[in-house]
């Protein structure tokens, strides 16, 4: 066999000898029939055309590669200025929200520079506020301090007062001398005894009790400072009650003694006697519950006279009951002597009750109607009316 020049360009063999090849046909050389593919071989001709071809498709790689550097060199001062401008865009940006965030921390600096002069002020404020404070709670200790003192006063005047009017009351059934039936020593009979046949001699001294019982009845209204529902006119024996509640009679004066005067008029005046006794019972805080024999004058006005005087009596109402001045606004309220041994506490709790309940009993006489205030006040609770019982005997 002949030397043969064998080259491998992209994967391809090329097999080049200096002369004429053999045929295998004409040599008596059979072809391996085991070859999947036959052998490719160029001749020197065909080798350098295929270099040619390789050659130039190599110097045009060349020049694209050239062209692709000096488009990308002429690109890129675009790119910059693009991106110089993309900066400059992005810079003005940052600017704008830079000023915006400036100019928003100079309104916040303002609005903290008047935050602080107002905080100021508050402060300012404050102090004095705090000295004018200290100023009224040293005012006020001053005035609790003497408020302490004028209760104490007070308390001392209404024990005094509550003396002297239990002596009042003392003196008053020590000069009336008050019995069963008898007032002064001068017989003095329940009203049922009067509707009978009376002797002139009869007449004359239930004329004087009658005339003593209403000048008692005024005396012990006026220390109490209770008003009446049937006002008195204290003339001796010649006493009169007026009636301006029921209009069933022609005149409003009804007498207290039978001499000269009709039977019904002088039943009528012991009748409205009675009536203003039984609300100076209510009044003083006697039981309404179990309510006296409103004809019984004498026991009735003994048995007050003697509680008022400080005697004791089984007809006082609890004290829960007792403090409620409803059944009359302007109703007596029952003082006792002052303990000396009690204590400054237990003393100004109770002035301070005593207190609440003036101010209570103040604001329902307020409240109250002021044609019904001194006549309602001394009506008995219900079930013991006195104008049903007065509507009854007229």
């Amino acid at each position: 066999c002949r030397p043969t020049l064998a080259l491998r360009l992209k994967g391809v063999t090329f097999l080049a000898g200096r002369g004429p090849l053999a045929c295998p046909l004409t040599s008596g050389v059979l072809p391996n029939r085991r070859r999947r593919q036959p052998a490719t071989s160029y001749g020197l001709a065909g080798m350098r055309r295929l270099l040619a071809a390789t050659f130039r498709s190599v110097d045009l790689e060349a020049e694209r590669l050239s062209a692709r550097r000096s488009l990308a060199e002429a690109e890129r001062p675009m790119a910059g200025r693009r991106r110089a401008e993309e900066m400059r865009a992005l810079v003005r940006l940052r600017r704008r929200q830079v000023a915006g965030q400036a100019a928003l921390l100079s309104e916040w600096r303002q609005r903290l520079a008047t935050l602080r002069s107002e905080t100021g002020q508050l402060a300012d404020s404050l102090a004095a506020l705090s000295v004018a404070a200290e100023a009224a709670a040293d005012s006020v200790r001053d005035n609790c301090s003497s408020l302490r003192v004028g209760q104490l006063e007070l308390q001392q005047a209404r024990g005094q007062l509550a003396n002297q009017r239990q002596a009042w009351f003392e003196q008053l059934a020590e000069i009336f001398r008050l019995g069963d039936e008898s007032i002064a020593d001068v017989p003095l009979p329940m009203s049922k005894r009067l509707e009978g046949r009376l002797s002139s001699a009869e007449e004359a001294k239930y004329a004087a009790a009658f005339g003593m019982t209403a000048q008692l009845t005024q005396l012990i209204a006026s220390v109490m400072d209770c008003p009446l529902r049937h006002s008195l006119i204290c003339r001796g024996s010649k006493s009169l009650v007026r009636d301006d509640v029921i209009l069933n009679f022609a005149d409003r004066e009804f007498p207290l003694y039978s001499r000269g005067k009709e039977r019904s008029y002088f039943l009528r005046g012991v009748f409205l006697l009675n009536l203003n006794i039984y609300g100076l019972w209510c009044n003083a805080g006697l039981n309404t519950r179990r309510p006296p024999n409103l004809r019984a004058t004498a026991q009735n006005l003994r048995e007050l006279l003697g509680y008022l005087a400080g005697q004791p009596s089984d007809n006082v109402l609890p004290a829960s009951e007792n403090s409620d001045r409803s059944l009359c606004p302007l109703g007596f309220h029952i003082e006792r002597p002052l303990n000396p041994a009690a204590s400054e506490l237990q003393q100004q709790q109770a002035s301070d009750s005593e207190a609440a309940v003036a101010v209570a009993a103040a604001a329902t006489s307020v409240a109250g109607s002021t044609e019904s205030a001194g006549a309602d006040c001394l009506l008995p609770r219900p079930g013991t009316s006195p104008s049903a019982l007065s509507v009854q005997s007229a």
